[in-house]
């Protein structure tokens, strides 16, 4: 549904089965060469839910093509965190629990999530630095015809799980 938002119009996600799939293309990926992302969304949850993990978006499949995802997650006390699939020596890596910004249902946050080769994986919350993760190097991997997904995470027969439940 469209939905006032922090600025002008927004969408809403139910929790249950809303969420937006934008089909595979190597402009969401890199196929493999990117060496860096920035993702940035205004988000309000509306229901904490009773997933571990809410996804806000992913490029991700059940298993094999996986590239990233953020989301928020009740097992870290209900705060974001951000992964990345990396094809360096750690593999996957993210930023969870380490936040100190508990998420309130209702309230808008703005939140950012960065990765760069060399630099490591951060995150921010209302311009706030949250957390940080200096492992991670390398680039992150190609998730060919996975679709980029928000308000859900995908899984490997492209059923559509972990709902966001908010704007």
């Amino acid at each position: 549904d469209i939905v006032s938002g922090k600025f002008g119009k927004g969408l809403y996600f139910d929790g249950i089965d809303d969420y937006i799939s934008i089909p595979d293309d190597s402009s969401l990926d890199g196929d493999g060469t990117w060496d860096e992302i920035t993702i940035e969304a205004w988000v309000k949850t509306d229901s904490i839910g009773t997933d571990n993990n809410n996804f806000i978006i992913s490029k991700r499949g059940e298993t094999g093509f996986k590239s990233f995802q953020f989301g928020f997650s009740l097992i870290n006390s209900n705060r974001l965190w951000w992964g990345v699939y990396l094809d360096g020596v750690n593999g996957y890596e993210e930023t969870n629990s380490t936040g100190t910004t508990e998420l309130i249902q209702g309230q808008w946050y703005h939140a950012v999530a960065r990765y760069k080769d060399g630099e490591g994986m951060e995150y921010w919350l209302n311009g706030v630095k949250e957390s940080t993760n200096l492992l991670a190097v390398g680039n992150i991997t190609s998730s060919t015809g996975i679709p980029f997904t928000i308000g859900c995470r995908g899984n490997g027969s492209w059923a559509c799980d972990r709902h966001w439940n908010g704007s």
